[in-house]
């Protein structure tokens, strides 16, 4: 009987020092998190997309980021299907803004961070993409970057859009 409690003890001490490890081995998520350069002249009244959409892996954020324009931008984050292999169906505006509530665009600001909430993977589309128009009266010639999966990198300080 002694032996058989030992086995049975010792059998359930490596199934729980097993799973512990397993727990809290990291897991390698595939994410779209590369910055896609913006260097675009953004319209004041039409809504234009300065890339195309790109894979959206994950439910996070959309990270967007202007380092240089005249004025603030409008921002919606769409979500898009592949209608072949060169074309994109810019099916639905998703963009939430920071209390999660849907809205038409979020304003985005020169030199700031930001991560843009949206529903884009919850509701089924796996293409992200963004169109932009600008806050001012006249045209307005931006650079930056943009991802369709947010990642928080450290040293950064990051906005949540609305």
């Amino acid at each position: 009987m002694k032996k058989i409690l030992k086995k049975v003890m010792a059998t359930a001490m490596t199934v729980t020092i097993l799973s512990t490890n397993l727990i809290s081995m990291p897991v390698n998520v595939s994410a779209s998190t590369t910055d896609r350069k913006i260097d675009f002249n953004v319209p004041a009244w039409s809504w234009k997309n300065p890339t195309k959409p790109y894979p959206k892996d994950t439910n996070s954020s959309v990270y967007f980021y202007l380092s240089s324009g005249s004025a603030s931008v409008k921002v919606k984050v769409f979500g898009c299907t592949l209608k072949d292999t060169t074309k994109y169906n810019w099916n639905e505006n998703l963009t939430l803004n920071k209390n999660g509530v849907s809205k038409k665009y979020v304003t985005c600001s020169i030199g700031t961070e930001y991560e843009i909430y949206n529903e884009v993977k919850e509701k089924g589309y796996g293409y992200a993409g963004i169109k932009m128009q600008t806050k001012g009266f006249t045209e307005n010639h931006v650079v930056g970057a943009w991802s369709p999966d947010f990642s928080r990198e450290s040293g950064h300080t990051y906005k949540v859009a609305n």
